[in-house]
């Protein structure tokens, strides 16, 4: 994500996803990043870094329900699969899973079928982030 794309992200998404959930301003920024397809594939473990979850989704390694998919900022909904083209499950590059990571309880990951299912959306208190987000808020609200 680019410096021009965060601001905006926490300017104007956040702003408006934190009024329309009624939820704290800091929370939605943490639950609206924690969405993004890229970061779903790295906290499942199938991906061993963000940037690589977004080249793969990039290239087209991916379907989102069936469809294929490449847009790494698409923000998932409740019900959504994630699962690898068929042609690629064979793929040396995805014969190595993060199996150190332990996936989150809103993701139902199976590494074996490289699928995975949202079973609900990312709770803020579930989140871990190494940086205060306030703080970030704060420097991106400055005018």
């Amino acid at each position: 994500m680019s410096e021009k794309q965060f601001k905006r992200f926490v300017t104007q998404v956040a702003l408006k996803y934190s009024k329309n959930a009624g939820i704290d301003y800091d929370k939605s920024v943490k639950i609206i990043l924690e969405r993004r397809l890229d970061a779903i594939l790295y906290r499942s473990g199938m991906v061993n870094t963000i940037m690589q979850a977004r080249q793969m989704i990039t290239h087209g390694h991916f379907l989102l329900n069936g469809i294929k998919h490449n847009i790494p900022s698409y923000l998932v909904k409740k019900g959504d699969v994630i699962e690898l083209r068929e042609k690629l499950k064979n793929s040396p590059l995805y014969q190595q899973e993060n199996k150190n990571v332990k996936s989150p309880s809103y993701l139902k990951v199976s590494l074996a079928d490289k699928k995975i299912e949202i079973l609900d959306l990312p709770r803020a208190d579930e989140i871990e982030v190494p940086a205060d987000v306030l703080k970030v808020i704060e420097f991106y609200a400055r005018a």
